[in-house]
């Protein structure tokens, strides 16, 4: 077996096995490649060559191989073995032009194959190739590593789709279990397919949106069905890439369907707040705790002589203390409501528009932000004058 010198290496020198059973046409190649900076370790045999990588991990950057190595092991069954051991790149150099044995190694290797004494220029041009084209390969595995993980690990729906055709070449597991499917249910069919789109026409416009948004949507509202047929509400991004060197579209989707519905039902609730507020025939206000007008509805802008909500928010801009016979009494009022957030009633009177008086129950209730703190009054008022 060679022996491997062990002698301090400079972090640039890289470290070539060079696999040739040539004695004296090894000794002649091992000093040109030293010449040209390199640290070489000399195997005269398959088995050998192995049996180097296997002991020294990390040891050997590139392997150099010759395809006839005597007796044991060809130069392609050895560089089929280095690969079961390690990811390193394999240059062959061989004297052999045959087209049937350069295809052969082309299967096995993609770092090359050069022909022996095309000269130590193109050998030096050929390894370092093939080094470039190693890290360009690692840095790729790594990409394709760190996006299936980001894929695999999102908690939201991912999927990736041909252009061309619409099917659909990989999922996630939260698209899977959201659709109600396996992976392999779902892979090499279309979504149309699948029946998985509410709006059968989704792929053709969702192409079409990315056209001219030059490849890239975000916020995209869609619908799609569950493997049961209940329908949910999503939003989508999507983006053009290239995925097995074929064009695609990469989704990313959230499920907003319980929001959409606590949406919904707010909507609704405001509308049936803002249909009382406004037919109510009691006088509705709000209003800051320093009494700056919010808001007040038809009825109590007539109960103080306005004739309309927006007259008294631009004819009260300041406080509304002055409709208050008795000013100081609001701040009264204001007062026992911050001590005890709770609703509270009192009786008062309060001035209109014109100076003329009334009396008013006045029932209010605090309402406070996250912390506590009262942030605005609501209340409303019943003119009582006519009941004393």
């Amino acid at each position: 077996m060679g022996k491997i010198e062990r002698k301090a290496v400079s972090l640039s020198m890289k470290t070539i096995l060079l696999v040739e059973d040539e004695a004296i046409t090894a000794m002649n190649e091992s000093r040109q490649l030293e010449k040209e900076g390199y640290r070489v370790i000399l195997s005269y045999t398959g088995e050998e060559a192995v049996d180097i990588i296997k002991s020294g991990p990390g040891e050997v950057d590139l392997v150099l191989m010759d395809i006839d190595l005597g007796k044991g092991m060809d130069g392609t069954l050895t560089a089929l073995e280095i690969q079961k051991i390690r990811d390193i790149p394999i240059l062959f150099l061989s004297s052999h032009t045959e087209k049937k044995i350069v295809k052969k190694t082309e299967i096995i290797s993609s770092y090359g194959y050069v022909v022996k004494n095309s000269g130590i220029t193109v050998l030096d041009a050929s390894i370092k190739m093939a080094f470039r084209l190693h890290e360009s390969n690692r840095q790729l595995r790594l990409a394709n590593k760190n996006f299936e993980t980001v894929f695999q690990g999102s908690p939201e729906g991912m999927s990736i789709s041909r252009v061309s055709d619409g099917v659909i070449l990989d999922v996630n597991r939260a698209f899977a279990r959201r659709m109600e499917m396996r992976r392999d249910e779902i892979v090499g069919h279309t979504a149309l397919e699948l029946n998985l789109w509410a709006d059968p026409g989704y792929h053709t416009r969702l192409r079409t949106l990315l056209k001219e948004n030059n490849g890239y949507i975000n916020g995209w509202e869609s619908r799609f069905c569950q493997k049961d047929g209940t329908t949910r509400t999503i939003l989508m991004s999507a983006s053009l890439i290239t995925y097995d060197n074929e064009p695609c579209i990469v989704t990313s989707s959230r499920d907003i369907t319980e929001r959409k519905i606590a949406e919904e039902l707010l909507r609704e609730q405001d509308e049936r707040y803002r249909f009382l507020f406004e037919n109510a025939i009691l006088g509705v206000f709000q209003t800051t705790p320093d009494g700056h007008v919010i808001s007040v509805n038809q009825s109590c802008a007539a109960m103080f002589g306005y004739d309309s909500p927006e007259e008294v928010l631009d004819s009260i801009n300041n406080t509304v203390s002055g409709v208050y016979d008795n000013p100081p009494e609001r701040k009264e009022f204001i007062e026992k409501i911050i001590s005890n957030t709770t609703f509270r009633q009192f009786e008062t009177t309060f001035r209109r528009k014109d100076g003329s008086l009334f009396t008013g129950h006045l029932y209010v209730w605090p309402i406070t932000d996250a912390s506590g703190t009262v942030v605005r009054i609501d209340g409303f008022i019943d003119d009582v004058s006519d009941r004393e």
